[in-house]
């Protein structure tokens, strides 16, 4: 509702001046309010929810993300994996490493993805390194 307040003063050179302004007030609901607070509630179990099943999906792909690199490892190695049909096991350490230095090159913000892409690539490359040529020191340089 509109409530008219009115002020009265004076000026410097005497005269009475008066101003009349409206004011808005505002009313409680409590109806009103019981509903913002049980939707801000759903709000939060939902994001709860959501970022709970993010983060699952995240240390899922994690894993994966380990398990793979375990079997390039292993094929590197001489160990015995399913091997791919496409790339040799060397071709496939430098494709992962090429594809992990990809990743950091971005501007990733999430501080856990950045330190765990640096400890994959520190796997990879000590690999590498284990019975690096000359050309795998220059690809790890470029």
């Amino acid at each position: 509702s509109s409530e008219p307040i009115e002020e009265e003063g004076e000026c410097e050179d005497g005269n009475t001046v008066v101003v009349t302004r409206d004011s808005k007030v505002a009313e409680y609901n409590d109806s009103v309010a019981q509903s913002l607070r049980s939707r801000l509630k759903q709000c939060k179990e939902t994001l709860t929810e959501d970022y709970s099943l993010h983060c699952f999906r995240a240390e899922v792909l994690k894993v994966k993300i380990d398990e793979f690199l375990h079997s390039v490892i292993v094929r590197q190695e001489g160990g015995v994996v399913e091997r791919t049909l496409v790339y040799s096991s060397a071709e496939e350490v430098r494709l992962t490493i090429s594809v992990l230095f990809k990743f950091l090159r971005k501007d990733i913000q999430d501080e856990k993805m950045v330190r765990d892409l640096k400890q994959w690539l520190d796997r990879m490359v000590a690999v590498v390194l284990s019975e690096a040529t000359l050309y795998d020191h220059l690809f790890l340089l470029n």
